[in-house]
């Protein structure tokens, strides 16, 4: 049986915000993220910056994220994780700090049921459900998981 996770088509589904409304919030984002206001917003938000793996230019997009010992877990309903794979090297504009840290996008179907559970636990049930997701059962198929996690893609990232 298939235990990896393959991201939806767009028209699956996606952000709880139309996806253009991110090209007028991301550059607030991106400013706020990175003033001395940081501290309305890193809480919840940081800024991921990456190279293109094309292109070789700097992105840089605002992302929420989970924190949990080393590591941080991130999720997207957007293409610009495909940039992140076998452990790339990222920087996080982190609760005001640089730090740096590596990503993997997470494949095991498992290993996103728990990610998930972990965000409803620390986030809470009202976030989760606004994104789309809930709380997967212990006994879940993979069936299951791979239809909660349908639009989106996990990472982690080790800090």
């Amino acid at each position: 049986m298939e235990n990896t996770h393959q991201p939806a088509p767009a028209d699956r589904g996606g952000p709880p915000i139309p996806r253009g409304a991110f090209k007028l919030v991301n550059p607030i984002m991106k400013l706020l993220l990175n003033s001395p206001l940081h501290g309305l917003m890193s809480a919840n938000l940081m800024l991921l910056k990456f190279l293109g793996r094309k292109t070789g230019r700097r992105i840089s997009v605002p992302v929420g994220y989970v924190r949990q010992e080393n590591h941080l877990i991130v999720f997207t309903f957007g293409k610009w994780w495909r940039n992140l794979q076998n452990n790339a090297e990222v920087t996080l504009r982190l609760q005001g700090k640089d730090v740096k840290g590596r990503a993997n996008v997470v494949s095991d179907l498992h290993t996103v049921a728990d990610m998930i559970n972990t965000v409803v636990d620390i986030r809470g049930p009202e976030m989760a459900t606004r994104l789309g997701f809930e709380r997967v059962p212990k006994d879940a198929s993979l069936d299951e998981i791979r239809k909660r996690t349908l639009n989106l893609v996990f990472m982690q990232i080790d800090i």
